[in-house]
Formats: C-alpha cells, structure tokens, sequence
C-alpha cells in the first residue's frame, strides 16, 4: 500500500480527501500520474483526473493571492 496520504485513507483517495475536506492540496501535489490508482479503484473514479483538477484549482489560487 501506498504511504502517503492523511487519514482516514492513505495514497491517491486520501491526496482527494485532504485536498476536498481540509483544504490542503500538499499531498495532491505528489501524485505522479501513474494512473495506476485509476485501474484499481473499485468504484471506478478517475482519480488521476481528480488530482490533476485539485491542482489545476490550487495554481489559480496561487496565482490570484499573487
């Protein structure tokens, strides 16, 4: 299993978790699109497309506090 992630869930849905119920997109940032996350997720959530938006979001956000 994956390391990284807070609880409740580690890896890829606890990058989701963090980033969506506390605000925190730091552990999103690790995600290195493997898309393995993707191909063993048991409801079929595109998780690498999630964290790529939870990012996407953060740089605007960066970039209006600028």
């Amino acid at each position: 299993g994956s390391s990284w992630g807070n609880p409740p869930y580690g890896g890829p849905m606890g990058a989701m978790w963090t980033a969506i119920v506390d605000d925190d997109t730091s552990v999103a940032n690790l995600c290195a699109h493997s898309a393995g996350c993707r191909e063993g997720c048991p409801v079929k959530i595109d998780i690498p497309a999630v964290l790529e938006y939870i990012k996407y979001l953060d740089s605007k956000r960066r970039s209006v506090r600028k």
